[in-house]
């Protein structure tokens, strides 16, 4: 079963993650020709998360796993702008040429590449925006015009010089500069190159790359609707290829009552506006990367374009106002066109919402044990007073035989699996995680107002377990309840809201 991912947003490489819904691939859609893939989930790494499916035997699949973290662990050493001794803070503080390894020279070229053919939208002088928005909204209003036009005229000159003969890299500014816009993607084609003979699928942050002949479908979120439940987009098929996704609605500055994109246009100084979520499949990872972040910052018919010359690439482009833009190869690769959202069943169009945080590992109390921290298992259901099942928001699982684990759920759902398949995903990452319920039982039919149990459940392998309830009375009105945390559910809330979309 394949996990349904939130993704950071392009440019916190290396740092905090910040979670922020993109793609999903779709659980239970492998190639049925392959055997049951060997799986590994890791945290913390490259300041998000990692999930690995490997097409082998035990003892390969636990091999390829090592190879790859420490394959991750090298690049992080050389790319990290948070790490202080990686060899691209090294080049920042030098003067004069600098040897470097061919991995580092790599991504300078590949930087240069992308920035002359996106004609100056993709930069990685970009920091100096950050900075410059970041302080504008500690002092609560938004950056001056003279301080864009000169950030925007330091950006105009060249970053570095390259000596590919003597393998040398010169930086020429004083800017601060970053490669996480490509960077994520470039360790993910390295690590990859570590495949078994069946293949892999290797996912970092959202960041897809698959290996091998096994096919993946993937689900491409839609980025009006925050809530983990929600129907996607659209679905794809990939096959030795990589899928990244990049999108400014969740991460950004809020400004005098405004919210602004994290993602700039560096020939501007401003946020980006015009597109919502770009997603991209491409030949390899770093393509893939460096495109998503440029299809946010150009006008979606120049991003077409630009992904038309760039072989084996295609793309979906979702724009402020929802409208969708496909390259001409991104029918090559549909699954499926998603399924429509339907309409709330409550009168006046109102939805629950249930919100929870995904206990950091540091804090779990199986920490240290053998095999590590491991996922919680997670349920979020809806029963009525006399204790009849009536929805399942979530089941987050990885293995059938713990499902038992969920008590009180398991005890109502044990015959009933198959009313819950189209919600079940694989377990999540430490995080904060939203999902919501239309009015609707499991067969889909309306319920009426009235007076509902909200559960919350969530058990460990080898770890703890914790239920969180709440009573709460549905009759239109708004309203909001916080859940009492533990070891597992950090915390959570119950709301009754006008439904939401970004």
């Amino acid at each position: 079963m394949l996990p349904a991912i939130r993704r950071p947003a392009h440019g916190a490489l290396f740092a905090a993650a910040m979670l922020a819904p993109a793609i999903r691939p779709a659980d239970g859609q492998n190639s049925p020709a392959t055997s049951q893939p060997a799986i590994f989930d890791h945290e913390h790494i490259l300041g998000t998360s990692l999930h690995l499916e490997v097409r082998a035997d035990a003892a390969r699949a636990r091999e390829v796993e090592t190879k790859i973290l420490a394959e991750i662990e090298r690049m992080r050493g050389i790319l990290s702008t948070y790490d202080p001794n990686s060899e691209i803070n090294k080049l920042k503080n030098a003067q004069g040429p600098v040897a470097v390894s061919p991995e580092l020279r790599d991504v300078v070229a590949a930087c240069e590449k992308w920035r002359a053919a996106s004609k100056g939208a993709f930069h990685p002088g970009v920091a100096i925006l950050t900075d410059l928005w970041r302080a504008a909204e500690k002092a609560g209003k938004p950056p001056a015009d003279k301080d864009l036009a000169d950030a925007v005229a330091k950006l105009k000159t060249a970053m570095w010089k390259i000596d590919a003969e003597k393998g040398a890299v010169t930086s020429l500014t004083s800017l601060p500069f970053t490669v996480d816009a490509l960077a994520k993607g470039y360790i993910i084609e390295k690590a990859a190159a570590n495949a078994a003979g069946g293949g892999l699928l290797l996912e970092i942050g959202g960041d897809l790359r698959a290996t091998g002949t096994a096919a993946f479908t993937v689900a491409i979120v839609n980025p009006k609707t925050p809530a983990e439940n929600t129907k996607p987009i659209c679905k794809v098929n990939i096959t030795n290829a990589a899928l990244a996704t990049s999108g400014g609605y969740a991460r950004g500055f809020d400004i005098q009552g405004k919210h602004y994109s994290h993602i700039f246009d560096p020939r501007t100084g401003r946020p980006v506006e015009d597109v919502l979520q770009a997603t991209v499949i491409a030949r390899d990872a770093t393509t893939a990367d460096a495109l998503a972040t440029i299809l946010n910052i150009l006008k979606p018919a120049e991003g077409l374009a630009l992904v038309e010359q760039t072989p084996g690439a295609a793309c979906l482009i979702i724009d402020s106002t929802e409208k969708q833009y496909k390259s001409r190869e991104w029918s090559k690769y549909a699954a499926g066109d998603g399924e429509a959202a339907s309409a709330s069943a409550w009168k006046g169009g109102g939805e629950l919402a249930v919100e929870l945080d995904i206990q950091q590992p540091e804090t779990a109390q199986n920490k240290g044990k053998k095999g590590g921290y491991r996922r919680p298992y997670v349920a979020v259901w809806v029963e009525t007073p006399d204790e009849t099942p009536v929805k399942t928001l979530c089941l987050w699982m990885q293995k059938p035989k713990w499902i038992e684990d969920l008590k009180r759920w398991s005890h109502f759902y044990k015959s009933r699996r198959d009313d819950v398949q189209t919600v079940t995903r694989a377990t999540r990452a430490p995080g904060h995680y939203e999902l919501t319920w239309d009015g609707r039982n499991d067969a889909g039919d309306a319920v009426p107002f009235g007076k509902y149990t909200i559960y919350v459940e969530a058990a460990r392998e080898h770890g703890t377990y914790q239920i969180m309830k709440k009573d709460v009375t549905v009759d239109g009105k708004t309203f909001q309840f916080e859940l009492d945390g533990g070891v597992e559910i950090k915390s959570g809330k119950v709301s009754f809201r006008k439904a939401v979309s970004r």
